[in-house]
């Protein structure tokens, strides 16, 4: 199993969801569900927002578990603001320029350790 599919079966045994009330739920096609769990597919831009909205979890949480993004940590989760913008952006953008995101949330998340670490030598 995947990283995404391991997390999209815990959140579907969660709320005792079957493949086929997932599919509905999000809009989408049983089948494409199904590959989730047996060829390894992950979900694209849009179905991941939709995963998201369904969940009610964060859609960095979502890309983060699909490989589209670094995992994020719950002690350096970005500002809010910045994981509203990514939801808008990841709703009008193609799968190629949501990899492209994921490199920049990679930037975004070396600065945030970098900042966070001067931060700690300071007050050391």
């Amino acid at each position: 199993m995947t990283e995404f599919s391991t997390w999209i079966a815990h959140k579907m045994h969660s709320r005792r969801l079957a493949q086929s009330d997932l599919a509905r739920a999000i809009g989408g096609r049983a089948s494409t569900v199904n590959g989730w769990f047996t060829r390894d597919a992950i979900p694209g831009a849009s179905t991941c927002v939709e995963l998201a909205r369904f969940f009610q979890v964060p859609l960095l949480d979502v890309l983060a578990a699909a490989g589209y993004v670094p995992a994020v940590n719950n002690t350096h989760r970005p500002p809010r603001q910045l994981e509203e913008r990514v939801t808008c952006l990841a709703s009008r953008t193609s799968d190629e320029s949501l990899e492209l995101l994921g490199d920049l949330a990679a930037v975004i998340e070396r600065r945030c350790a970098t900042s966070d670490s001067a931060t700690l030598d300071r007050h050391s």
